[in-house]
């Protein structure tokens, strides 16, 4: 109950010209589902620009909303998962995801994205809520960066060593960690050595904020 209550009050949120608006969680969920009754191709994450994976980190959130307050706000967003399905995908002759959208430009009718590679980011955030789909596109980079045949050009990846693990991929698992373990420079640090983190060679004194956190979910996970 004091967990509901804490992430239940309300909080300012500064906006255009410093003017400042009251939010909170339930307010900001609720927003976000009637976004996506009424436009399941996702609102817009920049002005003009429909990112794919911003948009499922912002289903992923509101699933956990669900699971905290005991409401449904995400069967909205399955609008949206649906909607990525059938226009944010692109499926080949042999069945397997060709491409997919990094982000829509609804103005310019434009979807910019590439290969598979490039919805590692996507699958990372989409597995928790539909495990087909994240594991479909997760399989279909791992088979186009070469993490399956055993070659030498495996590169580190926080995604793809978060995704191998959860999904029992090992052998390409342990090959993405020997690359993260060669090149991000994970050591101990702090007086007593008691910390850890990766300091990616910048000869720096405390890992940086987001590429570490990404390391150490994968290193929490094990």
């Amino acid at each position: 109950v004091y967990k509901r209550q804490k992430w239940a009050q309300p909080f300012q949120v500064t906006g255009y010209g410093d003017q400042t608006f009251e939010w909170d969680t339930h307010g900001i969920a609720e927003r976000l589902a009637a976004q996506y009754r009424e436009r399941p191709e996702g609102p817009h994450c920049e002005n003009t620009k429909i990112w794919v994976f911003c948009n499922s980190a912002g289903g992923l959130g509101m699933l956990l909303y669900d699971r905290v307050f005991g409401r449904n706000t995400y069967r909205a967003f399955e609008n949206f998962v649906g909607y990525t399905r059938d226009n944010y995908i692109t499926i080949g002759s042999d069945g397997g995801l060709e491409r997919i959208t990094s982000f829509y430009d609804p103005i310019e009718d434009y979807h910019f994205g590439g290969g598979p590679a490039s919805g590692l980011n996507t699958a990372h955030l989409m597995l928790p809520q539909n495990r087909e789909l994240g594991t479909m596109i997760y399989e279909a980079a791992a088979n186009t960066l070469g993490w399956r045949d055993g070659g030498g050009n495996v590169g580190p990846s926080a995604e793809g060593l978060i995704l191998s693990n959860e999904l029992g991929d090992d052998a390409v698992h342990q090959r993405i960690r020997a690359a993260v373990e060669r090149a991000q420079e994970p050591r101990a640090f702090g007086a007593q050595q008691e910390q850890f983190g990766y300091f990616f060679n910048n000869n720096e004194g405390y890992p940086r904020g987001q590429g570490s956190a990404m390391l150490m979910a994968a290193e929490v996970a094990i």
